[in-house]
């Protein structure tokens, strides 16, 4: 069920999901190539550089169903504990309401300007409910450059 959706800007080419304040984490070669930054309780998820803005789509208990539309798709494991999440940029989030539960989080990207003709990305974020998640390339394309997960921890900024 779609519960929300909005435009961003996408600043420091990334779109993050958190429950608390995310730490600066360094992202690596394998991090890019994957697509994500991982650490519990916060995700940055890659965007390719573009120009225009980006709309984020965000579904709660429904699970990603991949289709030909798709340019890419990865997923990880988030646990809400709280009752809201922040979703956004770098620069701006918004609060969201999520039921407490295990997760897998699917982010998948579409191009914005042939489905919806006013972004240059459509990006949507699927929580659904799973006793047992786990991380997952599930498609690669031009923000995903590999077809297994190669890491899934992150390092801090020094």
């Amino acid at each position: 069920m779609l519960i929300t959706e909005f435009n961003v800007t996408v600043t420091h080419a990334q779109v993050v999901v958190f429950e608390r304040p995310p730490k600066a984490y360094e992202w690596t070669d394998d991090h890019v190539a994957q697509g994500f930054l991982f650490s519990p309780g916060d995700v940055s998820f890659g965007v390719p550089d573009h120009d225009g803005v980006c709309r984020i789509q965000i579904y709660s208990n429904e699970k990603f169903v991949l289709d030909d539309l798709c340019l890419w798709a990865v997923q990880i494991p988030f646990e809400v504990r709280g009752d809201f999440i922040d979703v956004g940029t770098v620069s701006e989030t918004r609060k969201v309401h999520i039921d407490r539960d295990n997760y897998n989080l699917t982010f998948s990207a579409y191009d914005g300007l042939g489905i919806d003709g006013d972004c240059t990305f459509l990006l949507k974020l699927f929580f659904s409910n799973d006793t047992n998640p786990s991380f997952a390339i599930i498609k690669n394309g031009i923000g995903v450059t590999t077809d297994r997960v190669l890491r899934v921890d992150a390092d801090e900024m020094s």
